[in-house]
């Protein structure tokens, strides 16, 4: 989640749900049945029916395809219709059951993908090898998730190529020619032989990508991909964020800082600001290193049933840049629908929902995991639908191979160093391992009948895993800068690795109950101390999933979610580990009733999730994507950026100073009343 200096949120998370619901299912169980495809390949495990709710001592890993929903009418959400305090029915078997259909998903999602030479990718892009096991999935496999399109694979005039095509597009590499390398006959040359020859080895003609872009970009040059976007509220004390300043940089950026920022109310240089009133201070975003004090790097991948909504709606040319190529679509100005934008959702109910609203497309109904798995088996050009999936993914970079990890050879781009000019791009290949991870889905939460189950209301469900290294900072420090800097003019390091503050976890995730279910994996995959299997998969543990949009933390607990959910990794500083209510300059579309626009000020009492009708000031993942439902994009920066998001870039160090000091110092406004 991010916003940049015009106030635009990015990259997120959220959904509420009400009344008797269909929800999300774990795994996969039961009897062998027929092979789909040869004699001889062995047969998937069944996956579990619908009807089943998660098993959460026994937690289901042997499922090739996302999990069926499932009645949660034994612990039901808050009801808002008693408005404006929801009445919540707080049932504590809610969070392990939604963190045990998490897991399900992780299985699935990190499936060894199946491979086929006649791909362009080397891999059936969204589909898993049934003959494979996410239990045996090696360091190095491909996964299913990654072979996902990158997000700038969706939101460029190339992909328009492919026009009705769909299935065509989904398995072609779609990176427009400015951002495609000179090996796949793109304009982007290797920046050494090594980097050319190592290329030249990568499946489906080097396709992997992180590091690639930032979506501030051009607002803000030099960003490291994603590290910059996820701004937030700068809460941190003064002598905190102005660790470095004036070590080097040209003027006005080599002058003290210390009074720079507001102070908080009572408070001095060294206070903290508080998380729970309006905060005067300018954005802030983490740049986050690694042990070793690299870069941590981001990538971001959708599905097919997101890439085809995309396409058919032309939503891949939203918000083009000031001189778009000419598109070689044959209609030369498609039409796009305006917002609210509706992407699938998947249901194992029988009945499709009520019309959820402007530019919706039809979701799955009667959807079922084992019928997903025979549809795999006939190796398909494009997956069965499975509702709307968004990857986001942090890794580490790495000297060699690490069997701790799990591991990737991908590019990443770079300045040409021959060139000596920051507009000369070039790419790189680089091993790294992955650290941290969201997955955010899209289900339908309820029958026909039930007006509350209207997807405008989101239906997304969060849940993000951490590496086991990191534990509660792990080492990895991070530091902050405000949004605007004058970076062509003083293009220096700002701050150092060597001034960066150590990241620590402000909430106590995961919950008792999270970790209940994480152990309960880890006994499955033969972890030790119980097992002594080397599973990559024992290196990794769940953080936490989010169900329910609430306004307090405390009926959050009561269902054993956790309200500040955060991935130590991408949302890491103190404004990310806290966030709620609304970034700046944010309008709510018409569409959303009782939503406050925000101004100058950060505002973390103000609603930013609806559900049926009703706002909620929901916290962490869910909250900050919220902001991209009510702007109309239904929870996905993705689609709120379009080709805001595709731009390239290429710096290997931090470089952008923070803003010149303000004018005068505002002052602080009292905090507001939560708003329901």
């Amino acid at each position: 989640m991010a916003w940049d200096e015009k106030g635009s949120v990015r990259y997120g998370l959220a959904w509420a749900a009400l009344a008797a619901i269909v929800v999300l299912v774990i795994g996969c169980k039961g009897a062998a049945r027929p092979a789909v495809e040869a004699a001889a390949t062995p047969a998937p495990t069944p996956c579990r029916a619908s009807t089943s709710l998660p098993d959460t001592t026994t937690p289901e890993l042997d499922c090739a395809a996302p999990p069926n929903t499932f009645s949660v009418a034994t612990f039901p959400p808050p009801n808002p219709s008693a408005s404006p305090t929801p009445s919540p029915t707080p049932n504590p078997v809610a969070g392990p059951t939604f963190d045990s259909w998490a897991w399900s998903s992780f299985a699935a999602f990190n499936w060894p993908a199946q491979p086929d030479v006649g791909q362009p990718t080397g891999y059936l892009r969204g589909v898993p090898n049934t003959t494979a096991s996410f239990v045996g999935a090696g360091p190095a496999d491909v996964l299913v998730w990654e072979t996902f399109k990158e997000k700038r694979e969706v939101f460029n005039n190339t992909v328009g190529a492919y026009g009705d095509n769909v299935a065509a597009g989904w398995q072609a590499i779609t990176f427009s020619p400015d951002q495609e390398i000179d090996k796949n006959g793109g304009e982007v040359p290797a920046c050494s032989d090594e980097d050319r020859q190592r290329a030249a080895k990568l499946p489906g003609g080097a396709h992997r990508r992180i590091l690639q872009a930032s979506k501030l970009a051009p607002a803000l040059a030099n960003t490291v991909d994603e590290t910059a976007e996820v701004a937030s509220p700068a809460q941190e004390a003064q002598s905190q964020l102005c660790a470095g300043y004036g070590t080097g940089n040209l003027p006005p950026y080599d002058q003290p800082c210390a009074q720079t920022f507001p102070t908080p109310p009572g408070g001095n240089s060294g206070t903290v600001f508080p998380p729970d009133i309006l905060n005067p201070r300018g954005a802030v975003g983490p740049r986050v290193f690694d042990p070793a004090g690299n870069l941590v790097y981001y990538e971001v991948r959708v599905n097919y049933d997101y890439f085809n909504y995309v396409l058919k709606n032309n939503l891949y040319l939203l918000n083009p840049p000031a001189s778009p190529t000419p598109t070689p679509m044959a209609t030369p100005t498609p039409t796009v629908p305006p917002p609210p934008y509706q992407l699938p959702w998947r249901s194992s109910a029988p009945k499709p929902p009520a019309n959820g609203g402007a530019g919706q497309q039809p979701g799955v109904t009667s959807y079922d995991a084992d019928a997903a798995v025979t549809t795999y088996g006939s190796s398909p050009i494009t997956p069965p639908p499975v509702g709307s999936v968004q990857v986001k993914s942090a890794w580490m970079q790495l000297s060699q191979p690490d069997p701790s990890y799990h591991n990737t050879e991908a590019l990443y781009f770079s300045t040409d160093p021959k060139a000596h000019d920051p507009e000369k791009v070039c790419y790189r290949v680089g091993t790294f391992g992955l650290i941290g991870l969201h997955i955010i889905q899209r289900v339908h939460m309820g029958t026909a009948s039930d007006g509350n189950a209207n997807p405008v209301g989101g239906t997304f469900i969060f849940a993000t895993w951490e590496h086991t290294s990191i534990g509660n900072g792990g080492g990895y420090r991070y530091v902050n800068f405000l949004t605007k800097g004058d970076v062509p003019e003083h293009p220096f390091p700002y701050p150092e690795p060597s001034h960066a503050i150590e990241v620590a976890r402000e909430h106590p995730y995961p919950l008792a109950t999270t970790q209940e279910i994480t152990a309960a994996v880890h006994k499955e995959l033969g972890c030790p101390p119980t097992g002594n299997t080397g599973s990559v998969w024992c290196n990794y543990r769940l953080v936490g999933t989010q169900f329910y949009a609430l306004s307090d933390a405390t009926t959050s607990a009561a269902y054993n979610q956790p309200f500040f959910l955060a991935n130590l990794v991408v949302e890491t500083n103190r404004g990310l580990q806290n966030f709620q209510g609304l970034p700046p300059k944010i309008t709510p579309i018409s569409q959303y009733q009782g939503f406050t626009p925000t101004g100058a000020p950060y505002n973390p009492t103000v609603p930013n999730v609806s559900w049926n009708g009703h706002p909620y000031n929901m916290g962490g993942c869910m909250g900050c994507h919220g902001v991209a439902q009510v702007l109309g994009s239904n929870f996905s920066f993705v689609l709120l950026d379009g080709q805001t998001g595709a731009g390239i870039d290429t710096p290997a160090t931090v470089q952008i100073p923070p803003e010149p000091p303000p004018a005068a110092t505002p002052t602080p406004t009292p905090a507001m009343q939560p708003s329901h």
